[in-house]
């Protein structure tokens, strides 16, 4: 009788719960997605693959075609060569940034492969131009190789977050990339994290939140 009572209240709760929602029609779609979905829904073109690492687990990773940097790529590129968008920018967080991967050794780093065109920039441990081939360079940079971003060049200040068992952002490369950021404000390398708990790390609120709050009141 308790199970009956207890199932036709989480049902009714449900209910109740959904019942908000679908009366709004200006509920954005995207909360019913997956990441593969928003992708798509986006406009841009969506991969996705299954990696099993050595120790068997399966993991499954989204991917999108042709991308040519990540998102840390992209700021340190666009602050060091463009000072009038690097003026506009009080402060610069940077978090588990992968300017390069030299140090990797994690087998999921074999899940870089799906991302050549990065790859072909930061596996070499600098920070190169989308390497498009001879023809590619030739027509775009005038010289048969890409050219390297200088960071050293980039004066915006920056925070930087790290994660000590990041398997992609190792702490070697990370460590190689701070003695390039001349304006660094900020590192703070949290004990216990890896790439994904940027992402998905419930203790953020903790290690992360916080501190990004203080500086932008530090820096307002």
């Amino acid at each position: 009788m308790w199970l009956a009572v207890a199932v036709t209240f989480v049902i009714h709760g449900t209910q109740s719960v959904q019942e908000p929602f679908e009366d709004n029609h200006n509920i954005n779609p995207e909360v019913w997605m997956n990441i593969t979905e928003i992708i798509s829904y986006r406009g841009y073109p969506a991969e996705e693959y299954n990696v099993e690492t050595e120790d068997g687990y399966i993991l499954t990773i989204q991917r999108i075609p042709h991308g040519k940097e990540n998102e840390n790529d992209i700021a340190f590129i666009a602050f060091s060569t463009m000072p009038q968008l690097a003026r506009r920018i009080k402060l610069y967080f940077a978090l588990a940034p992968v300017a390069s991967t030299k140090h990797v050794k994690s087998p999921l780093a074999k899940l870089t492969l799906f991302c050549d065109t990065v790859i072909k920039s930061i596996q070499s441990g600098v920070l190169r131009a989308y390497d498009g081939g001879t023809d590619y360079n030739m027509a775009h940079y005038n010289q048969t190789t890409p050219f390297i971003y200088n960071v050293t060049d980039m004066k915006v200040p920056t925070a930087v977050w790290s994660g000590k068992k990041d398997w992609l952002a190792t702490p070697m490369d990370v460590d190689f990339l701070l003695q390039e950021i001349r304006n660094l404000t900020y590192h703070n390398r949290i004990r216990n994290w890896n790439h994904l708990d940027f992402l998905w790390g419930l203790d953020a609120p903790e290690f992360l939140y916080k501190e990004m709050i203080n500086l932008m009141k530090k820096y307002p």
